[in-house]
């Protein structure tokens, strides 16, 4: 249930997705799109808002962030989160992210992370877990630079169960990943570790 301050209506609340940040999930694990908003000022179609009362979502229907709890290999716990798309050929295949408390850039001083991969950006709190189509000759530098801000390494975060902390209907209650998922349209096709 989430935790509201003194006179905050979460129905009020929107931020924009690639603001949300660690204490936004750790308020509300669930955040919807706000398509039936658009042409409000100051919102985009990246504006989102808190599921404040959600206990459970309806999985292709629901479009948004989940927040979910990751454990590693180790017993590390990481707050993470996934958005489970209606397209996808694999529900686990979710775009799961690990939320940091803080920038990547304050973990990572690398001038090689560039704002095109799908992994890191200093500017963001996330480290993603799908490398996408990344190049080969670079999969290797950005999984070293991702431990790096997990402070973690392959054998300590692999594998990897992942719990939604809100339920997805049409999802299992958790599941393992094995890796770093590679592949297109959500539907990854190797493993790198």
């Amino acid at each position: 249930m989430a935790t509201l301050r003194d006179g905050e209506d979460p129905k009020r609340i929107r931020k924009d997705a690639g603001d949300l940040r660690f204490a936004d999930f750790e308020r509300f694990p669930a955040w919807e799109f706000c398509y039936d908003e658009e042409g409000v000022e100051g919102q985009t179609e990246c504006t989102m808002r808190p599921l404040p009362d959600a206990r459970e979502v309806q999985w292709p229907h629901f479009d948004g962030l989940v927040a979910v709890d990751m454990i590693a290999a180790n017993a590390d716990r990481f707050l993470g989160i996934i958005q489970p798309y209606d397209t996808m050929k694999h529900a686990w295949a979710c775009d799961p992210q690990v939320m940091l408390q803080e920038l990547v850039g304050a973990r990572v001083k690398d001038p090689t992370i560039d704002r095109y991969n799908c992994v890191l950006r200093p500017s963001s709190p996330r480290v993603g877990l799908t490398l996408g189509v990344t190049p080969e000759t670079k999969v290797g530098p950005l999984i070293t630079l991702a431990y790096q801000a997990l402070r973690s390494s392959s054998d300590q975060f692999w594998p990897l169960t992942i719990v939604p902390r809100v339920r997805i209907i049409g999802f299992p209650h958790q599941w393992t990943m094995n890796g770093w998922l590679r592949g297109l349209e959500y539907a990854p096709d190797q493993i790198v570790r």
